[in-house]
């Protein structure tokens, strides 16, 4: 199996678009995915300080939709459902839960808005480290 690619996040483009560092001359090809990774927490024993491990969490995964020499673009693809509460089938006496599908963003609430987005409000970060997501059958 293939080692997967490690890169940065170079910079952020709008609400569901970023830039990475790695681009054709790292083997980027489009529609492959990135994991954008949350810094790596290391735990450790209060009592004898000894490291127990190593936590290290997936933010978001990005899709490359675009690649040049050095850098390539990557959005967000994965969706999410939003509850907006119960709806009333025919019967007025029977609830159903009513739900809107989005698209994943960088903004912590997950607007939809391809808008450029203020750093303090985005889960990613310019210098997120990001590694290539390989699926079983490559």
């Amino acid at each position: 199996m293939a080692q997967p690619l490690n890169g940065l996040v170079a910079s952020i483009l709008n609400e569901r678009e970023l830039t990475i560092n790695l681009g054709s001359e790292a083997g980027v090809k489009p529609d492959m995915v990135f994991s954008v990774r949350d810094e790596t927490v290391t735990v450790k024993d209060p009592v004898t300080g000894q490291e127990l491990g190593k936590i290290d969490r997936e933010k978001i995964k990005v899709k490359v939709s675009a690649v040049e020499r050095l850098f390539c673009i990557a959005r967000t693809f994965e969706t999410i459902q939003i509850s907006r509460g119960y709806g009333f089938l025919s019967n007025p006496f029977e609830r159903s839960a009513s739900f809107e599908t989005r698209v994943k963003t960088f903004r912590q609430s997950d607007s939809n808005l391809p808008e450029p987005i203020d750093a303090s409000l985005s889960i990613v970060k310019v210098g997120d480290r990001v590694e290539q997501v390989i699926s079983k059958k490559e």
